[in-house]
């Protein structure tokens, strides 16, 4: 859930972004900025159905849930630290990573309501305060790496201001350090998660229903 809580934090990257992006397009509209929050909503939205379908219908295993959707919006947000156009980076960014971290998002969430039927606030608020805690950690860790020394955006256009070039510049490098990180959190959370098995003959009536 922490690498989850990536979720939001585009709030916090997206003045870096939009310079990085600026130097390539300098007629670049901030709309931009709305646009990602938008179908990241609508990304995370479909995931959040196709993985409690899974996981509940299909009955797959939380395991390979978990590290394929994983991947996949690993897969995407690392592709996006190489485009320098707006619509490759929407598709990857928000597309692949929202689709692959709303496919994540309720597997936990069921596996361990299973196992603590009777404590199922208490199990959501762990798993939630992981999610938030994932979004606190990394805007504090990817403001350091793009921003280390915390200068001011100076480049002016109008009413809007964007970053110079040597803070810009950083943004490939801060995606692609969050990513290493990341991959490391997906993998801990592919090995550990898991199910609760259904007693057989619950199993047994739960396959017949599906038939």
């Amino acid at each position: 859930m922490c690498f989850l809580g990536c979720f939001f934090l585009w709030g916090n990257i997206n003045p870096y972004v939009i310079s990085y992006f600026y130097e390539f397009n300098p007629d670049i509209q901030l709309g931009f900025v709305f646009l990602v929050d938008t179908m990241l909503i609508a990304a995370n939205t479909c995931g959040y159905n196709i993985g409690t379908f899974l996981l509940n219908n299909k009955r797959i295993h939380p395991k390979l849930i978990v590290g394929c959707a994983g991947t996949f919006a690993l897969v995407g947000i690392f592709c996006s630290s190489y485009t320098k156009t707006l619509a490759p980076y929407l598709t990857l960014y928000t597309g692949m990573n929202g689709l692959g971290c709303g496919t994540c998002y309720m597997v936990p969430l069921v596996c361990g309501w299973e196992y603590f039927p009777e404590k199922k606030g208490m199990v959501t608020g762990v798993v939630i305060g992981a999610y938030g805690f994932g979004s606190f950690f990394f805007s504090l860790l990817s403001t350091h790496l793009v921003n280390p020394e915390g200068e001011s955006p100076t480049i002016a256009r109008g009413k809007d201001v964007f970053y110079e070039p040597s803070i810009a510049n950083n943004v490939p490098y801060m995606i692609r350090t969050l990513v290493y990180i990341w991959i490391g959190l997906v993998f801990i959370a592919t090995c550990l998660i898991s199910r609760r098995p259904l007693p057989r003959v619950n199993l047994a009536l739960k396959r017949l229903q599906q038939t």
